[in-house]
């Protein structure tokens, strides 16, 4: 009887075990299921909405968890190298293209090799504005003196006197830029040029009476501008670095010494008239008022309206000595 009470109990204590083995609340690991750490970081692609389960890439990352997200393109994060691996205690520099708005580049040969790499530098448009923030700064001064001295004494001149006047006042003047015009021709070996400058000369200063009428530009005879910074461009003298200079506006330093040669190449630096000098820098004046009345106002309009004034500045300098070197008329 003992030995048949020990069989049943051993039968009912297997068929428990069994009972409590199946059991929801006691449920073995499945297999290859790997306990979870509860520091373990969790992933999130901002760029794309994802879930927080980490990526493909994330879960063959290194025993720390940690990678990175691509908030510019919404690619999956992309595991980190160990950022104690093969580290020279330099933090590695990103560079941004602010011209193209593209996001860093980063070369294959890069590592993230400390985990402060935050150091950036700009390469907005350093390779022909170098010194852009001291630009910037002249600029404001610039549109100031633009907007409260040299602007009020344009618009006055341009409505006390009338067009016929001041297209007299443009001929003459123009004339008298002719032989520094002549100097820059002969200088860029342009014969046809000056063969034209000097027509237009001899016929304006005796026909035209000193050149306040334009009798070659009637007869079809062209006229084209020209200066020493043109001669310079000629020759291979880049514009490089651009400079913002107040009243002069955009510049550079092979045109500032364009403008500096031809104060000198024009005549009537030379000439004994009443005042000398004080006569010279009147005619200077003169001139740039001539050159300046039709555009009174622009640059005003555009500090008020433009997001960037100075980069809209700058832009436009430029196309619009392009098209002077090039002899074309300047863009829209």
């Amino acid at each position: 009887m003992s030995r048949r009470f020990n069989v049943r109990l051993g039968f009912a204590c297997g068929f428990v075990a069994a009972v409590l083995g199946a059991s929801p609340g006691h449920a073995a690991p499945a297999s290859g299921e790997a306990e979870r750490d509860p520091t373990q970081t969790r992933f999130v692609d901002l760029t794309a909405g994802g879930g927080s389960q980490p990526s493909a890439a994330a879960a063959a990352s290194n025993s720390s968890g940690t990678g990175f997200v691509d908030l510019t393109s919404g690619a999956a994060p992309v595991p980190m190298q160990d950022p104690t691996a093969e580290s020279d205690g330099t933090p590695p520099t990103m560079f941004v293209d602010l011209t193209t708005g593209a996001p860093p580049v980063v070369e294959e040969t890069d590592r993230y090799e400390e985990a402060d790499h935050d150091r950036i530098t700009i390469t907005a448009d350093r390779a022909n504005d170098p010194y852009e923030e001291a630009n910037r700064g002249r600029f404001r001064t610039h549109v100031a003196l633009h907007r409260y001295a040299i602007d009020p004494v344009e618009r006055t001149y341009f409505a006390i006197v009338p067009e016929p006047a001041r297209m007299g006042v443009h001929n003459f003047l123009t004339n008298l830029e002719t032989p520094s015009v002549l100097a820059n021709d002969v200088l860029q070996g342009e014969a046809d040029r000056a063969g034209n400058t000097l027509s237009r000369f001899v016929v304006n200063s005796t026909l035209g009476i000193f050149g306040i009428f334009d009798v070659a530009g009637n007869a079809g005879i062209p006229y084209r501008d020209d200066d020493f910074g043109a001669t310079l461009a000629t020759y291979g003298v880049g514009d490089y670095p651009y400079l913002l200079v107040p009243v002069i506006g955009p510049s550079n330093p092979r045109d500032l010494t364009g403008k500096l040669v031809d104060f000198f190449l024009n005549p009537i630096r030379y000439l004994a008239l009443p005042g000398g000098f004080v006569t010279s820098l009147g005619h200077a004046g003169l001139h740039e008022l001539d050159k300046r009345s039709e555009d009174s106002g622009e640059l005003d309009m555009l500090a008020r309206t433009a997001p960037d004034a100075y980069a809209a500045e700058r832009s436009e300098a430029r196309a619009r000595r392009r098209a002077e070197l090039d002899g074309t008329p300047p863009g829209p």
